[in-house]
């Protein structure tokens, strides 16, 4: 199965995107079933999808100081025929900053022959589509830390 690994590094404390991320999880957790809006856009070929989130609890590790939003991504019309992710968002503690990360792996749809489109173009449409996820987990932590109080709302927005 095919692995993602992407990251950024964003200017927050570590404690206060913890407790931000813990509540995003909580959030997709209360919210069942809970879905978003993917996109992803390589060269003239856009695809927009409605996915299911499945969100586990946060876990913590102390070297370093790291934690872990398990979560998974499936389709929610038309499953047998899109990608599914399980993987996590990872917080991990730097002198300065945070390091943000999605972290996982996907099953391409449609067995052998999904695996050979992936190979040849839809891994570009799957990892960009995972990008602009982390873009907004990000943002959402950044207005969760920023504002000092829960935000209201859906967690991706």
């Amino acid at each position: 199965m095919p692995q993602v690994h992407l990251t950024t590094n964003l200017q927050l404390k570590y404690e206060e995107t913890k407790q931000a991320l813990e509540l995003m999880g909580a959030q997709v957790f209360e919210c069942r079933p809970n879905s978003i809006e993917l996109s992803a856009k390589a060269g003239s070929l856009e695809l927009t999808k409605q996915v299911l989130v499945d969100a586990g609890a946060l876990e913590e590790s102390s070297n370093p100081p790291a934690c872990l939003l398990p979560f998974g991504l499936r389709a929610a019309a038309g499953e047998a025929w899109y990608p599914v992710f399980e993987g996590a968002v990872v917080v991990v503690h730097q002198p300065e900053s945070i390091k943000l990360a999605l972290q996982g792996t996907y099953r391409p749809p449609v067995g052998f022959a999904g695996q050979l489109a992936d190979l040849a173009a839809l891994h570009i449409l799957a990892e960009q589509s995972l990008r602009n996820l982390l873009t907004c987990v990000a943002g959402h932590l950044i207005r969760a830390v920023s504002s000092g109080r829960d935000l209201i709302g859906h967690p991706y927005s």
